[in-house]
């Protein structure tokens, strides 16, 4: 069934016959015509068989001015007055731009230019808006005046279609007409180019004349263009708005008449490219097209040629790259050429950029898509007969043709697809992924774009009611802005294989069918994170280890994308800090993390930066914030004793230990006023070797005293250490009792008493031990070694407390004194209850049992501080884990910690809950790994692992070496640049379905053997007092006997003729 479909111009309602019917109604048309009224107007041509339609994508015309239908030709007779409908001759047209657009036709033997307004489809039959040039629509009288016109060939306008420039070929002049309220018939112009005045018509050659000029141009610019025709060239006028009459043209191209690249043969038609960058003219003497190139200049020679293989040929054709007497030209948006082939009764269409390459037309209108036919046709949508010039709408990119010899103009609707796109870079590249509620932008640059271009973001194609597409034709670029939603769904995570395609509508009348470009691949980052503030920024070192908050922006972590933190000395190489599986993503503004002690324990000032998730290196330089700095301060040193307190002038080279807290490895020791470098042994001692020189001889009078003090090493190169107190060493008289050494030196707090045994000389059995100047029973068992027991509550509460041994009868002053340190107690672990949970599990209450729970005890997850519920009583004590620790399954040490650093770590295990598949992480073997070991491989136990599941250390993929079968092994490959520094990392397994498993590794720094005597340099000898290294006795010197009485029997000392004989003790 045959339908009837409504036109939609001007609002004029009426019905187009289905082109499917028009063939039998030009045949009928034509019948009725020939018998009716005899000859028709134009002599007859043969019927034809029509090829069959095509899409509206063709050749075929679509709607006509000038007449009622497509199947007539009727013009007003010689002698008749026209009206607004109809034409004679056409030659000229022009359209313009906007909504509605207009439409100027030169009607040529009507002498005016018809004006017709249209929103996107011309109406048959539809009538003039206006006539100018006449003094009504139905007059065509010739004049030379303002007002009126002779022989009008050519039209052009600009794209407000508020200026129209008229070639009035008959009166040797070009016409401007500005219609600053709309054109009427009857409106003057206000330019005149080729004469002074308005009334003058004479032919002729100079710069400011012209002779029969037929065709005019508009560039983008305002710059006029003029096809000179009977002088064989074109002028171009510049700077139009200030232009008078009679202006001189500033260009003339075409030097003679010729058919060399820079001669002309009467050329009939102009027209410029969008962007005014190349000039086409119809050369119709010539039989070709030539094409400039800018910048134009007087007597340039063409670029290029259509319709001729050379420069030199001038020979007409009928093919799909020749042409006969060619008239009119016309170049769409997209650098698609169209020629009016006048001689040929057709116009050829030549696709974009043609005149760099492609010659061969791709499209013919008016031979039924037959390129080497040339004969008029009769009068129909599929035919032309000497047509003479040809225009394209900007926007829908429709052609009109004015059909000279059938008196009217054709409208073709959108003849040629629009082009498929190219993408050739994006150029925010890589884009950066925006924080919510922000919106993400990126540039398309390529070519082909066209309006109504949309972009398909990885195969989803980005709405344009959310979002903003802009094609920027002339910069051949697309700008796109994603709003809110679209930007957290496409570009809310990094993605770095992101297919980026164009769609440009197959027409502007098609916007459904698509044109697709390639696909380029685009990549996102996340952005660079930025560190506003750290708290603390600095401690002192060596403690035992503090929480650091790092607050920011731009920071993003989630399992699938984490983000990492270093922590790198100056002048060394980073280390990754554990970032708590508690920190929610995935925009956090604040990270809470432990700093482990082994960090702390050098001075210095440490880079801490925030990294957020790569993925590749394209993004490797722009993920990692700026760093701040956290200062490891060093702290002041104190000394707490001496190690002898004392020696007697004169003696030998000895070793002196200094006892005190916070010692760094490089202290020096200043003694008699020289900084002397020390042995460091821990940080509560360091051991300074005495010489002959440092000891005052026999002959000087005790007691000479020499200053000691100790000075950690410098924080910077510039800076100088923190020193410690003074501490007097004395030297005194050889026969002045003196202390050696304390059993014990350092006590556990109790309010249990316990005995304590001084080592000396010239002990007697006088001497009594002065605790805290407090005198104490005291038992006296030789020159060496005397004892006293120190009471209950003596030494309840941690602190020091000096000890000197004084005898009253002699003439020597009291020994100088010596300090047991009396500590905190060491905690101690046996259990805890219960000693795991369920990942998810609420807030739940831990009972630890031990000793050593005091009330300064802390207890620790990893370097968080746990609330205490239940305060300790010496054996256990109850603390609460809260639920925000107990998210993610894994191994988390608690640690029991008393002033002094003194502690205790037990294991607390998170279980997994079971997700069908996902993976667990049961162990790593090894357990750890040292700094600076090479070709490492580390070994996952677990379950869940599948082919596709990446493991992360800390944000860098492990490579994997193999997969057991039944998943639950893996082996993978440990960069060397991994074991840098010393610290734990966080090792995650991904599966594809995002579920994961996450636990904590060990770089252990490289094990160095290190002697745990203090006093003792010698490095296998565990006995502070006796410096033989074999002898475990301390009092008896002789290595093979053990017996601490008898110095010759090495067997029982008690047995055979010798008995034990116990020395009484003397209580004072």
């Amino acid at each position: 069934m045959f339908r009837l479909r409504r036109s939609n111009g001007m609002n004029v309602p009426r019905y187009a016959v289905p082109r499917q019917l028009r063939f039998l109604v030009v045949l009928l048309v034509g019948a009725l015509v020939f018998t009716s009224f005899g000859a028709p107007v134009h002599p007859p041509v043969a019927a034809q068989t029509l090829e069959p339609l095509g899409s509206s994508l063709d050749t075929t015309a679509d709607q006509v001015i000038g007449q009622g239908d497509l199947v007539s030709n009727a013009r007003n007779a010689p002698g008749n007055n026209p009206t607004d409908a109809n034409m004679n001759a056409p030659r000229g047209i022009a359209v313009s731009g906007g909504d509605p657009a207009l439409a100027f036709v030169a009607d040529h033997d009507n002498n005016r230019v018809l004006v017709f307004e249209f929103s996107e489809d011309l109406v048959d039959g539809q009538a003039a808006l206006a006539c100018i040039g006449q003094i009504s629509c139905e007059r065509n009288d010739p004049g030379a005046s303002q007002t009126s016109m002779r022989g009008p060939s050519g039209v052009a306008t600009n794209t407000a279609g508020d200026v129209l420039y008229v070639a009035d070929t008959l009166n040797n002049r070009v016409l401007r007409f500005r219609a600053t309220t709309g054109f009427s018939t009857t409106m003057p112009a206000d330019l005149v180019l080729g004469q002074s005045a308005y009334t003058n018509s004479t032919a002729g050659s100079g710069p400011s004349a012209l002779r029969e000029p037929q065709d005019v141009a508009l560039g983008p610019d305002g710059t006029l263009y003029v096809a000179d025709t009977s002088n064989h060239r074109i002028q171009i006028f510049r700077n139009m708005n200030s232009a008078t009459n009679g202006k001189s043209a500033d260009v003339s191209i075409g030097t003679t008449e010729g058919s060399g690249p820079s001669q002309m043969r009467n050329p009939t038609g102009v027209a410029i490219s969008p962007d005014g960058n190349k000039l086409y003219v119809a050369d119709e003497g010539n039989n070709r097209v030539l094409v400039f190139q800018r910048p134009f200049t007087t007597g340039m020679s063409a670029s290029a040629v259509f319709g001729q293989p050379n420069f030199t040929t001038t020979t007409p054709g009928t093919t799909s790259s020749t042409f006969r007497g060619p008239t009119g030209v016309a170049v769409d948006e997209q650098n698609n050429l169209y020629v009016a082939d006048k001689g040929n009764n057709r116009v050829l269409q030549f696709n974009q950029n043609a005149s760099d390459s492609d010659k061969v037309a791709d499209l013919v209108f008016g031979q039924h898509n037959n390129f080497t036919t040339g004969s008029a046709r009769v009068v129909s949508e599929f035919s032309l007969n000497e047509p003479t010039g040809v225009a394209v709408n900007p926007h829908f990119r429709d052609l009109f043709v004015t059909d000279s010899n059938n008196h009217r103009a054709l409208q073709y609707f959108t003849p040629v697809p629009n082009p498929q796109p190219v993408i050739s870079a994006i150029v925010d590249f890589p884009g950066t992924v925006v924080p919510p509620p922000g919106t993400f932008r990126f540039r398309i640059n390529g070519r082909d774009f066209v309006e109504g271009a949309t972009i398909t973001w990885d195969g989803t194609p980005i709405l344009t009611d959310t979002n903003i597409i802009t094609p920027l034709i002339a910069l051949n670029q697309i700008s796109v802005q994603l709003g809110p939603d679209d930007t957290e769904t496409l570009a809310g995570a990094p993605n770095l294989n992101i297919p980026i395609e164009v769609n440009n509508p197959r027409s502007p009348r098609d916007l459904e069918d698509l044109i697709t470009s390639n696909p380029l691949n685009y990549a996102i980052c996340l952005p660079k994170p930025t560190i506003t503030s750290l708290d603390p920024t600095s401690i002192e070192a060596g403690g035992f280890g503090t929480l650091l908050t790092i607050n920011g922006t731009n920071f993003y972590h989630t399992p699938d994308f984490p983000l990492s933190v270093t922590w790198t000395p100056d002048g060394g190489e980073p280390q990754n800090l554990p970032v708590p599986p508690t920190l929610v993503g995935p925009w956090p503004t604040q990270i809470i993390l432990s700093v482990n002690a082994d960090l702390l324990s050098q001075a210095g000032n440490y880079a801490i930066r925030v990294h957020n998730f790569s993925g590749g290196a394209i993004c490797d330089n722009r993920v990692v914030s700026d760093p701040s700095t956290f200062a490891v301060g060093m702290p002041v040193p104190e000394i707490i004793d001496l190690v002898p307190p004392s020696e007697a002038v004169g003696t030998q080279p000895f070793t002196l230990t200094i006892r005190g807290n916070d010692f760094f490895p490089g202290a020096e020791v200043r003694w008699n006023g020289t900084w002397r470098e020390a042995t460091f042994i821990d940080s509560q001692n360091l051991v300074l070797n005495i010489g002959t020189t440092d000891i005052p001889g026999i002959s000087e009078t005790p007691p000479v005293n020499r200053v000691v003090q100790v000075r950690n090493p410098a924080p910077s190169p510039t800076s100088t250490g923190p020193t410690s107190n003074e501490r007097t060493f004395v030297f005194v008289a050889n026969t002045a009792p003196r202390i050696t050494y304390l059993n014990p030196q350092t006590k556990e707090a109790t309010d249990a008493g316990f005995v304590l045994t001084v080592f000396g000389v010239n002990l007697t059995a006088n001497t009594i031990i002065q605790w805290n100047n407090q005198a104490l029973p005291t038992f006296f068992i030789d020159s060496g070694q005397i004892f006293a027991f120190v009471p209950s509550g003596f030494i309840a509460n941690p602190g020091t407390f000096t000890v000197v041994v004084d005898d009253p009868n002699d003439e020597h002053a009291p020994s100088q004194p010596s300090t047991l340190l009396v500590t905190y107690p060491q905690p101690r672990i046996d259990s805890m209850t219960p000693s795991s949970t369920d990942a998810g599990s609420p807030d739940i209450e831990l009972t630890i049992t031990g000793a050593g729970f005091i009330t300064e005890t802390q207890v620790l997850w990893g370097s968080t501080p746990l609330s205490i519920t239940v305060a300790p009583s010496g054996l256990n004590m109850v603390v609460r884990l809260p639920s925000s620790l107990l998210t993610t399954a894994g191994s988390y040490e608690i640690t029991v910690l008393n002033p002094g650093n003194l502690r205790a770590t037990r294991t607390f295990q998170v279980i997994g809950e079971e997700q069908g598949d996902g993976p667990s992480i049961e162990r790593f073997e090894p357990e750890f790994m040292e700094v600076g070991s090479s070709n490492q491989v580390l070994t996952i136990h677990g379950s869940g692992f599948v082919e596709d599941s990446r493991v992360l250390w800390g944000t860098t993929l492990l490579e994997r070496r193999t997969l057991s079968d039944e998943g639950d092994l893996m082996e993978l490959n440990v960069p060397d640049n991994l074991l840098l520094a010393a610290g734990e990392v966080t090792i995650r397994v991904i599966n594809p379905d995002n579920q994961f498993a996450q636990a904590n590794f060990e770089v252990r720094a490289a094990t160095d053997p290190i002697d745990p005597d203090p006093i003792d340099p010698d490095p296998i000898d565990p006995d502070p007092i006796d410096p033989d290294p074999i002898d475990p006795d301390p009092i008896d010197p002789d290595p093979t006997d053990p017996d601490p009485t008898d110095p010759t029997d090495p067997e029982n000392p008690c047995s055979g003729e010798r008995q034990c004989v116990w020395l009484p003790l003397v209580i004072r």
